[in-house]
């Protein structure tokens, strides 16, 4: 009888043993799922945070651009906007990014306009010249992009593009026809990869069409487009001109020594810009946001928001 309430004690010694087991094994996990969640939510928060920092660097862009608009009534490389913000303590974090000129880039926008060979020997120009695009690649492209943006269906001899490509993709769909929205539709057309997307893109813009170039602010790369009779010399000149002082006027830029003889078309070129991109980076704790802004000033100084994206333009 003995033997046997040891043998009953034994057997709740164990139980009892394995109930503090089991309670130590679930106040265990809840702990863990409670850290997690703990994890989670400040992530959240951090993101959250870093989300409304970048939109405060918008607004702060808007303000910049108000002000230099108040200023002068040309934009150039060496303005208060143009210069980048590498880093800007705020709490839990930083801030960094920049305001670039889009009116200093190729805008595809421009093939629609005019005859179907318009604009595209400028851009195979301009392809031909960017590291990361093979130059024999350039007439295609330039052709498929520009069947892409035109009104018509009619395929750029010999290498354009239209909806009997398009539609025998998987999935199929067809082409634009229109001006693009955005620079990532150049990811739908024929012969453009995500690299040759990523080499293309400082280069490139999709404006309205018609829009002018900034000749203050473009680059060697995109200033050769504006003329088949522009030399490296010639191009040199005016961005040699330029660094001296910037082309207040449209007149200073047209009655260069440089662009003599040259037949150049006035209403393509500008010394002020209306179209401008934002790229903000918001660093809180381990999280990073990352806003891409166009913005447009109006000739008042207004500064709309015409869109944005977490990921480039």
């Amino acid at each position: 009888m003995f033997s046997g309430r040891h043998k009953q004690q034994g057997v709740a010694l164990i139980t009892a043993i394995l109930i503090v087991a089991l309670a130590a094994l679930i106040a265990s996990g809840m702990l863990s799922t409670q850290n997690i969640n703990i994890h989670r939510s400040s992530n959240l928060l951090q993101a959250d945070q870093a989300w409304w920092y970048a939109i405060g660097a918008e607004n702060w862009a808007g303000t910049v651009l108000k002000r230099d608009a108040e200023d002068n009534e040309y934009d150039d490389l060496s303005e208060p906007w143009s210069q980048a913000m590498d880093y800007l303590p705020v709490e839990g974090g930083f801030l960094s990014g920049g305001l670039y000129d889009l009116q200093g880039r190729f805008n595809l926008n421009n093939l629609a306009n005019g005859e179907p060979e318009d604009g595209a020997v400028q851009l195979e120009l301009l392809l031909a010249t960017i590291e990361g695009v093979d130059a024999a690649d350039a007439p295609a492209l330039a052709q498929a992009i520009r069947d892409w943006v035109d009104q018509d269906i009619e395929v750029s001899f010999p290498s354009g593009a239209e909806d009997d490509y398009y539609l025998g993709l998987t999935p199929p769909y067809r082409t634009a026809n229109q001006p693009m929205q955005s620079p990532t539709e150049l990811l739908l057309i024929n012969g453009i990869t995500a690299e040759t997307y990523r080499a293309i893109l400082p280069y490139i813009t999709t404006l309205p069409p018609g829009t002018a170039m900034n000749v203050n602010t473009a680059s060697a790369q995109v200033l050769a487009t504006l003329s088949t009779e522009l030399t490296p010399d010639n191009i040199n000149a005016i961005i040699e001109a330029r660094e001296q002082a910037p082309f207040e006027t449209l007149d200073d830029f047209m009655t260069l020594d440089a662009l003599a003889g040259i037949p150049l078309d006035p209403d393509a070129v500008t010394v002020s810009t209306h179209f401008f991109l934002l790229e903000a980076v918001a660093q809180i704790g381990n999280t990073r946001s990352t806003l891409y802004s166009v913005l447009q000033r109006d000739s008042s100084g207004k500064v709309t928001v015409l869109r944005r994206s977490k990921d480039i333009l």
